[in-house]
């Protein structure tokens, strides 16, 4: 039996790592960081130097380790996902930057909602797209149409907010609370 309590609480573990800093170069905690304004954080593109690092930190947690089982994109060139699974083509996961919104679609192309899309329909095989933004996770499906076209749906009742999970976790009231089903 899965004890997702204990991976749950590894996860909560890697955020209390010393790697969130404000402008001023001061430690603050996750909760503080995921609550900052971009201008109000050491690095204000943080997907490479702070979102990445904590997203690997939860792959290994749920078993997965760059170059075994996902692949891991090191050159940010081209239009591709950061990670993809290896030999199952389960999910591909993209990493955003901790202010951004991931969940709206939008009429920019470049929306991460529209990048996701297009990786889903792009790569064959897939069926799940998921971005992460260190605040959450939000999932995408891969969906046929009627007439065989392919089209992406937000999970909506997939939405996983991580910082929310940290606060229910710390106050000892995850046993009774929807983002831990969704969670499990």
């Amino acid at each position: 039996m899965t004890n997702y309590k204990k991976i749950l609480s590894n996860i909560i573990e890697s955020f209390l790592k010393d790697r969130y800093r404000n402008a001023k170069n001061k430690k603050v905690s996750y909760k503080e960081y995921c609550n900052l304004k971009d201008k109000q954080k050491q690095y204000s593109g943080d997907e490479d130097i702070i979102v990445t690092p904590v997203l690997l930190d939860i792959l290994r947690i749920l078993g997965y380790e760059s170059s075994i089982n996902i692949i891991q994109q090191v050159e940010k060139k081209g239009d591709k996902p950061d990670f993809r699974t290896i030999k199952t083509n389960l999910f591909i996961l993209d990493a955003k930057s901790t202010n951004m919104d991931i969940s709206s679609k939008g009429k920019n192309l470049k929306t991460p909602f529209n990048q996701i899309t297009r990786y889903l329909i792009s790569l064959k095989g897939y069926e799940y797209g998921i971005l992460f933004n260190l605040v959450k996770f939000e999932f995408f499906k891969r969906v046929y149409s009627e007439d065989g076209s392919i089209k992406v749906e937000l999970m909506n009742d997939k939405t996983l907010n991580l910082l929310r999970l940290n606060e229910l976790y710390e106050n000892d009231e995850l046993e009774t609370s929807k983002e831990y089903e969704t969670f499990k």
